[in-house]
């Protein structure tokens, strides 16, 4: 196996790299960094007795490096997937947010680590080098997983109110943790998005999202998910995403996809029965 990544943009590779990480840094100890020939992919999966969810961030490799070297586990498996600690990972990257350059392999010594080489501005002419060593395991091809969109679903729907959709669950879990995402046709035939949570016999919040885009014919479908992990993920946003979409696939889960310009970050929630 062999991994080689260098950034000489800073100001827009090192930042989505930042990004990323720091969004799963909000659900996360832990990130199955997964490396393939075309794109770096940053995947959280939850026990199920912890909540179940499910988070993968994608980003094109040409969004990121420069120069990109990947030769995965065989050629018919041609990827690689470490183990990395989120929190470590996460201040290499803050450090070297302001560096000239920015280079990463995978490397081994006493164990597998990611070798991180930032090159920093320095008062001096000389250059100012900076190496980290980030611990990881590889995970053997035995234990590999997947998160994928499903084809077939019950509804499907996408909004640009992104900031209108993050302050309301913002809002809405001072009262309660799970929320009820419906998606039903208006009087004059259209989908809309009804958002809402309550506590029986106190009080019920609900929101319309309107002006829906929806790519493919669906129906109308309900679901209940426990929007802690969510409200955190996009509370952390510094950059919103240009759109959203929600996937309600069965009455077993859905997905709340996110859309930014250089990233796709797709959330996979388990239903919660009453």
């Amino acid at each position: 196996m062999k991994f080689r990544g260098a950034i000489t943009d800073s100001v827009r590779g090192l930042q989505v790299f930042l990004r990323a990480v720091h969004m799963t840094s909000k659900v996360a100890k832990h990130v199955d960094l997964q490396l393939t020939e075309d794109s770096m992919n940053l995947m959280v999966i939850e026990p199920a007795n912890k909540g179940g969810l499910r988070v993968k961030i994608s980003i094109d490799k040409e969004e990121l490096f420069t120069d990109y070297i990947m030769s995965g586990v065989s050629e018919e498996l041609n990827e690689i997937h470490l183990e990395v600690p989120i929190s470590v990972l996460l201040e290499v990257l803050k450090h070297a947010s302001s560096a000239h350059s920015f280079k990463i392999k995978l490397s081994k010594k006493s164990t597998p680590v990611l070798v991180a080489l930032a090159e920093l501005p320095s008062a001096m002419s000389a250059q100012r080098c900076v190496s980290h060593d980030i611990p990881v395991r590889v995970i053997p091809v035995a234990d590999w997983t997947r998160i994928e969109e499903r084809e077939e679903m019950d509804a499907k729907i996408r909004s640009y109110q992104v900031n209108h959709f993050r302050s309301f669950i913002e809002r809405i879990k001072t009262i309660s943790n799970i929320c009820s995402f419906r998606v039903t046709k208006d009087s004059d035939g259209d989908l809309e998005l009804k958002v809402s949570a309550e506590i029986p016999q106190q009080v019920r919040i609900v929101t319309t999202f309107k002006d829906l885009q929806y790519p493919r014919e669906c129906g109308p479908a309900e679901i209940n998910l426990d929007i802690r992990k969510v409200s955190s993920l996009l509370a952390g946003l510094h950059i919103l995403p240009t759109c959203l979409e929600i996937h309600i696939v069965n009455k077993d889960f859905a997905n709340i996809v996110l859309d930014f310009d250089d990233m796709r970050a797709i959330l996979v929630l388990p239903a919660v029965h009453s």
